[in-house]
């Protein structure tokens, strides 16, 4: 593997970012930001969907092909600047407007702009957001001419947001649904390089089928597509295993690196933080029908009724009534921790492990605990003795 492959790799990954799940986003996305462009009238952009479904991307590809002329261009990632004071700082930095006291009159200095949240989610509640007030408070007042985009992958993102902050802030929603199996399939083909290559071309083909294979790698990959087969997983994974072409180390231990640490990010047990008491329940019987009944894809009426088997001992029972566990299956559907396992979306699979609810445990009620650590110890010891 040479590093010819290696750029021809890089040459077809790049050819193939217009993908066309992501249109319609796309498409919306820069309407509006030209729409902005023209009329010089104040809005604001909601973009939601899963991490790694090619949200940043398509902002990115949205601002370069819309007619964006004149208009200045503000991104501030909230996982860096996670609090209110410190993404107004940043706001200052970028815009070269440190010297200013007063984020309003900056603003009508400054003239038309947009400013971006990416990681949205991220930013950390405080008692009072001055920064972002003023600026949704001139969107909605429309006192100067500001697009303001917020770009998340929570569930419930605006519950970092003071009161009066809500208040003001009237976005119109874009989602990003997961693309589907089908727009993998088609995606595949652009990552191989060219006839000549076939030995680089049949490794890369069969890290990203579902076929099954008899590589011990094959679990972890079948797992990051399962989270998010997205257009955006897929770039950075084919560009990490092409530098490791590069450098002609392309082993299964380097290839596995590569998946953990993709996975540590987009792993949607991060999601489990904050959750309620029933929803932790909920996801932790998921994992349990994996692990302990051997049942990977299940119904809604299976999942409600082995909780109420496994409950039933509790106090905590009485709370886990049948609408509650179903706004609970529906919140893990939407985060794709449950994902749909049939065509007509009645059976699920769980995408969580064991490894990824234990750091939880102690989030669930106490009686929950316990139920949980049984279980748990016991599938550890079965594993250690395998």
């Amino acid at each position: 593997m040479t590093n010819h492959v290696t750029q021809e790799l890089l040459n077809q990954i790049s050819k193939g970012t217009d993908f066309s799940y992501l249109d319609d986003q796309f498409e919306e996305i820069k309407n509006r930001l030209n729409s902005f462009a023209d009329k010089h009238f104040s809005c604001s952009l909601f973009i939601s969907g899963s991490p790694g479904s090619g949200k940043t991307y398509t902002i990115q590809r949205a601002l370069k092909e819309a007619n964006l002329k004149d208009l200045w261009i503000v991104r501030i990632d909230c996982r860096l600047f996670d609090n209110d004071h410190s993404a107004m700082k940043e706001f200052f930095r970028q815009t070269g407007s440190q010297q200013s006291k007063n984020v309003l009159d900056a603003l009508k200095l400054l003239g038309s702009g947009i400013i971006i949240f990416d990681h949205f989610d991220s930013l950390k509640i405080i008692k009072r957001q001055f920064f972002l007030y003023t600026l949704f408070d001139s969107i909605h007042t429309n006192s100067v001419a500001l697009c303001c985009v917020l770009v998340t992958s929570s569930y419930e993102p605006l519950n970092n947001l003071e009161k009066r902050v809500k208040s003001r802030f009237t976005p119109t929603t874009i989602d990003f649904p997961p693309p589907t199996q089908f727009d993998m399939d088609n995606f595949i083909p652009l990552l191989t390089a060219t006839e000549a290559s076939k030995l680089w071309n049949n490794n890369v083909k069969s890290l990203f089928t579902k076929q099954p294979k008899k590589s011990r790698i094959i679990h972890p990959f079948d797992r990051l597509f399962m989270l998010v087969p997205s257009l955006h997983t897929v770039m950075i994974f084919a560009k990490k295993i092409a530098l490791l072409a590069s450098k002609n180390k392309l082993t299964i231990r380097d290839l596995e690196t590569t998946v953990d640490e993709i996975l540590n990010t987009i792993n949607p047990s991060r999601f489990l933080e904050g959750m309620s008491h029933v929803d932790l329940i909920v996801a932790f019987t998921t994992v349990y029908m994996r692990i302990v009944k051997q049942i990977n894809d299940f119904s809604f009426d299976m999942l409600t009724e082995e909780i109420e088997t496994q409950m039933k001992p509790y106090r905590f029972a009485k709370v886990l009534s049948f609408d509650r566990i179903r706004i609970s299956w529906d919140k893990l559907v939407s985060m794709k921790i449950l994902v749909y396992a049939t065509k007509d979306e009645t059976r699920v699979s769980p995408t969580l492990f064991e490894d990824d609810i234990e750091p939880f445990i102690s989030h669930l009620p106490t009686e929950g605990q316990v139920w949980a650590q049984l279980w748990l110890k016991k599938s550890y010891s079965n594993k250690n003795q395998e």
